[in-house]
């Protein structure tokens, strides 16, 4: 669902060169008083906030363990793809890559990689991210959902949605939280509770086996709703040649109320996120076995939300 990188960077350059380069609506970090955090005043945290079209940051952050606070103010689907710049290369640079027609112009900007807390968020919905991946650099925060509405599927970054922050050397160490519930991923598998209690989570997720494995925390529209419906609606979303029509996510199988990008083995974060009564998916959200790709399937929980 959160799909395969290069269909999403594809898509996103090609459509991005129709956009009219003027940047209107992008943002950069707005830093706190230093030590403060982010708004919800966690220390080394930051808040990410995702409208239409641009994402409100504050915050500060050194490498090790960190704190992402991200959330949907849209009305619209939103992405929060983190990428770290390459040596020397800026936001201008980001800018360029996404404004040009050839598709490789943003390797050469960015590391290839999307790995937590990257996001895609569902209208109205928050989670935080605790996670020791953001190490040291300038990273770009980038969404690649096509823009509802238009005469062609322009991603959001075409609109202005992107922005970088930097993460300060360092080595803070978080202390470990308590989760209200662990879920591992193995190969082939989700070993994690079938039941959980309404109200604020703090989620455990362990990518084991030979991951890497993505995290989605889905609430299905109907008991009888799939993962497959799920999947088949996002991969509609960023392959078709058309704009999704507006008040697309209102007919969205399910509603994403967390999620994180490519966790490596051995590796572990903690997603926080309230959740309402109801039917759920937890798990694994990259495809199964498609062309020779690592298969995936069965690492989707069923989760009874009360």
């Amino acid at each position: 669902m959160l799909l395969v990188l290069a269909l999403v960077l594809g898509i996103g350059l090609a459509a991005c060169s129709d956009g009219d380069g003027t940047g209107a609506g992008r943002t950069t970090t707005t830093v706190t008083e230093a030590g403060s955090g982010a708004e919800d005043g966690g220390v080394n945290s930051l808040a990410v906030d995702m409208k239409e079209y641009s994402y409100a940051l504050s915050g500060q952050l050194q490498a090790g363990t960190s704190t992402v606070s991200l959330k949907n103010s849209g009305a619209e689907l939103h992405m929060a793809a983190f990428s770290l710049l390459k040596d020397g290369k800026t936001e201008a640079d980001v800018q360029a890559a996404l404004r040009s027609e050839d598709d490789s112009a943003l390797e050469s900007v960015v590391e290839a990689q999307l790995d937590a807390p990257g996001t895609v968020l569902s209208p109205g919905r928050s989670e935080k991210v605790t996670t020791d991946l953001l190490g040291a650099g300038t990273y770009a925060i980038i969404c690649f959902i096509p823009t509802a509405g238009e005469s062609a599927p322009i991603p959001h970054a075409a609109k202005g949605m992107l922005a970088t922050f930097t993460v300060a050397p360092g080595a803070v160490e978080g202390k470990a939280a308590r989760p209200d519930a662990e879920y591992t991923i193995d190969d082939g598998r989700n070993d994690g509770p079938p039941t959980l209690k309404a109200g604020e989570n703090a989620l455990r997720m362990t990518s084991a086996g030979a991951g890497p494995h993505e995290f989605i925390v889905a609430r299905k529209s109907t008991p009888s709703t799939t993962y497959d419906d799920i999947d088949t609606f996002f991969t509609d979303l960023f392959e078709s040649d058309k704009a999704p029509p507006t008040g697309y996510a209102d007919t969205a199988p399910g509603i994403i109320a967390a999620s994180s990008f490519d966790v490596a083995t051995g590796k572990t974060i903690l997603v926080t996120v309230d959740l309402e009564p109801g039917d759920y998916l937890i798990g694994c959200a990259l495809p199964g076995e498609e062309e020779g790709d690592k298969d995936h399937t069965g690492e989707m929980l069923e989760v009874k939300v009360t």
